[in-house]
């Protein structure tokens, strides 16, 4: 198994002060960029560590890459703004059935396109790369992902 502490310290300092303050949006968005942009870094060292590519699969690999995360990233977006709502209601005390069913759905909705891209990707990958490669890739990124959702995970409370 392999180690994402960088991007799992980051994400848990960040995900400390999200719900205790949501102001100073500028402020905020810019360190939330700057976050980002280090596990993207940190996201594809690992990837680069951990998958072997011969010259003529590095091309495809990594093209078919970023295209995989900009989708993703799009998904994350929206994620983020379901989480910011949350956060607000919750914080306001006002989370109401109404608003909770809404926000399930908003989050079904968000789990079905990031399956979607998945599912596309995997298809994508697949033309061009051996089987296994496919899934040491996608094995990473679920691996990657739940160390992220575990770091703040507990910063985000329980509707009541």
């Amino acid at each position: 198994m392999f180690k994402f502490t960088q991007i799992v310290l980051v994400v848990s300092l960040v995900g400390l002060s999200f719900f205790s303050s949501l102001g100073s949006a500028k402020s905020k968005d810019k360190e939330f960029n700057e976050v980002r942009q280090q596990m993207e870094i940190n996201r594809k060292k690992l990837i680069k560590k951990e998958i072997t590519l011969d010259e003529s699969q590095t091309k495809t690999f990594w093209g078919l890459y970023k295209e995989y995360r900009k989708a993703m990233t799009k998904v994350d977006d929206d994620a983020l703004i379901v989480t910011e709502r949350y956060a607000k209601l919750h914080n306001s005390n006002t989370v109401t059935n109404e608003k909770a069913a809404s926000l399930m759905n908003q989050y079904l909705e968000l789990e079905e396109r990031r399956l979607k891209v998945k599912k596309n990707f995997i298809k994508k990958f697949s033309k061009a790369l051996p089987a296994k490669t496919v899934w040491r890739f996608f094995h990473l990124e679920e691996n990657i992902n739940t160390q992220i959702k575990n770091a703040y995970i507990d910063q985000i409370p329980l509707v009541e």
